[in-house]
């Protein structure tokens, strides 16, 4: 005799749908790149399915949906993200733990507009090949420096992410740094490398 009281239909096991990792389309050598990765490592304690693209020759599934071929770009599940300030945003929302942005709006002011000007500095590296905004950028933020991060906001945040994708490029070049804030920034540097999800990630 059946298990199952009369007139109750048993109930179907429901079926999951099968798992699809999150895809990470960019240039490897890309610090924008690197910073979803850090960002991803942190989140998921791995990197996500990283799919290195050569802007000569990209996927043509890529080129479908994204045909501007705008890198970094995030696709999850039906969901493309692209720009990585708004990849790392979308990732902070969507997977909550651990938080990377304070909760208070003026928390997340600071460190959107921390992330503004660290991305503007690079920006001007890569347009003239010289680190004069990247050494004014490190000289402003010398006070927050510490062997913990940047002190900007409780704990780990996007600015110190940003600033350990960043500090790689930054470090190889010629920065002439006073022996003071070399010392900050190296400190600093050090304790975002011990990190695991920074350390994860290829410079």
């Amino acid at each position: 005799m059946s298990g199952f009281s009369m007139g109750v239909t048993p109930k179907r096991r429901a079926r999951h749908a099968p798992f699809r990792p999150l895809r990470l389309f960019g240039q490897a050598a890309d610090p924008a790149t690197r910073w979803v990765r850090i960002v991803l490592a942190e989140k998921l304690q791995h990197d996500a399915h990283f799919e290195p693209v050569d802007p000569r020759s990209p996927p043509d599934d890529l080129m479908a949906l994204n045909p501007g071929l705008r890198l970094p770009m995030l696709l999850d599940r039906e969901v493309a993200v692209v720009e990585a300030g708004i990849i790392v945003e979308y990732l902070n929302e969507r997977f909550p733990h651990p938080p990377l942005m304070p909760s208070d709006p003026a928390g997340r002011a600071r460190i959107r507009l921390l992330l503004s000007q660290l991305w503007q500095a690079q920006a001007q590296k890569a347009a003239t090949g010289k680190m004069d905004a990247c050494r004014d950028m490190l000289l402003t933020l010398a006070p927050l420096m510490s062997a913990k991060g940047l002190a900007i906001a409780p704990g780990l945040h996007l600015g110190d992410t940003a600033l350990a994708a960043l500090l790689p490029g930054w470090l190889k070049t010629d920065l002439t740094l006073p022996p003071s804030l070399a010392e900050r920034v190296e400190a600093c540097y050090s304790a975002l490398m011990r990190r695991a999800a920074v350390h994860s990630v290829p410079s």
